[in-house]
């Protein structure tokens, strides 16, 4: 209503009218009183988002605009959506920018530039109690209708935000599971959850180390700061290498050689004591590691051995398949055959299902020595060979269940082109 408040004191009444799980709100009512305990009227989990909000917005406009007067209008809203909520589709960021921009607004308050919405939400959600990146709410805010939206969102490093947008093809449609599962993060789950985190919390980390033994510089190497950066380096090494070649199919599966050769470099099995062993300099991020996964678990659950490259090679091949899936959209959107059409929709297709692949629950996938060999080997034989390529191993991270699992083989049964999970897994949807 117009009814304007100090920054101290307003009530906010929000109705939500969206498409819901159990574990979602109906209604929420809040007085927020700063100079004394807020009265939450009707208790909800989704009320410390929106005192969350108020707070990181005025210590946003506090810091950018000094001599502003910050005077919150009480708040009638309602909140309606077609997506189902708590199923890893409609985001908390989702509610949280919703809040943003009503705030924003209602009250008149200067716009902010998309970046710092990004940066400012997943701040609100560490006050409110998660840790996030910034992709949920990236995608939210920098979506087009009838586009696929693909950028890297690294956490620590907003400036490489870079939207790339592909078309949809209009032959296609998403269908949506619902597998009405939701994650439960305790004994051997979590143990499971824990195992593919550890390996990939590490990863960047050991394969830097093994690159500056295979020869890589000084200089490349500081360039890698995340996973995603492994294969960009090997990139400008392999093509500065290999001026002479200028066959693409060649040159990316000379990288994925080389990505082969150093998970081969890593053990099959290991240890924490192993892994110091190996790789000496990386005693505290290795024990910062196993605090963060396994030594929450219970004694009884805590591994003494695991294996690293799976969640490794799944990690580095998902990031191939995104980009791949990006660039087989943009060649869609320029032929017009149909027959081409078809055989391109079943290549983005086949990315999915061998994405789910190293997911599965059933997945049979282990990356030995003999698995690895193999695949140098048969590049050594054929570098036109495309089955080779790295996009096309599914690697094992295991973040499905027995009924995620189901419901992709159900798609698929009924002519879907392809189907996967999303969100962090372990249930949810396909």
């Amino acid at each position: 209503n117009n009814q304007s408040n100090n920054d101290n004191h307003f009530k906010f009444d929000i109705i939500n009218l969206g498409i819901e799980t159990n574990n979602c709100f109906d209604h929420v009512q809040i007085e927020y009183n700063k100079n004394r305990n807020n009265e939450i009227i009707q208790n909800s989990n989704w009320t410390k988002y929106i005192e969350a909000v108020v707070e990181i917005l005025k210590n946003y406009y506090r810091s950018n605009f000094p001599n502003m007067s910050i005077n919150f209008k009480n708040m009638f809203t309602v909140i309606n959506g077609d997506l189902l909520m708590g199923v890893g589709l409609s985001s908390s960021h989702a509610f949280i920018l919703a809040i943003i921009s009503t705030l924003i607004q209602l009250n008149q308050f200067p716009l902010i530039d998309e970046i710092n919405i990004i940066l400012l939400a997943r701040e609100i959600e560490r006050v409110a109690g998660a840790v996030t990146g910034l992709g949920d709410q990236g995608a939210i805010l920098l979506s087009k209708r009838g586009q696929i939206l693909h950028s890297p969102f690294y956490h620590h490093d907003f400036k490489v935000i870079n939207p790339i947008y592909n078309q949809f093809p209009s032959e296609l449609e998403v269908v949506v599971f619902n597998s009405l599962e939701a994650r439960q993060l305790s004994g051997a789950k979590m143990l499971d959850y824990a195992k593919p985190r550890f390996a990939c919390s590490l990863g960047t980390l050991m394969l830097q180390i093994l690159m500056k033994k295979r020869g890589y510089s000084e200089n490349s190497l500081t360039k890698i700061d995340r996973l995603g950066y492994i294969s960009k380096v090997i990139s400008e090494q392999i093509k500065n290498q290999n001026q002479h070649i200028n066959d693409n199919l060649v040159i990316k599966n000379l990288i994925s050689q080389e990505i082969y050769k150093l998970l081969l470099d890593i053990p099959e099995v290991t240890s924490i004591k192993g892994l110091i062993d190996q790789f000496p300099e990386l005693v505290q991020p290795i024990a910062k590691a196993e605090e963060e996964y396994f030594l929450k678990l219970s004694f009884e659950n805590r591994p003494k051995t695991f294996e690293l490259r799976g969640a490794l090679l799944f990690s580095l091949a998902e990031i191939e398949r995104a980009n791949e899936f990006s660039n087989l959209l943009d060649l869609i959107s320029k032929t017009v055959d149909i027959d081409k059409r078809e055989n391109l929709f079943k290549q983005i297709g086949n990315l999915m299902i061998i994405g789910h692949q190293g997911d599965s629950f059933n997945n049979s996938t282990q990356v030995t020595d003999t698995y690895l060999i193999d695949l140098i080997n048969r590049i050594d034989n054929n570098t036109n060979d495309k089955t080779t390529l790295i996009e096309l191993q599914p690697g094992d991270f295991k973040a499905s269940t027995q009924r995620v699992d189901q419901l992709q083989m159900t798609a698929l049964k009924y002519n879907a082109i392809g189907a996967c999970l999303t969100g962090a897994g372990l249930g949810g949807v396909v």
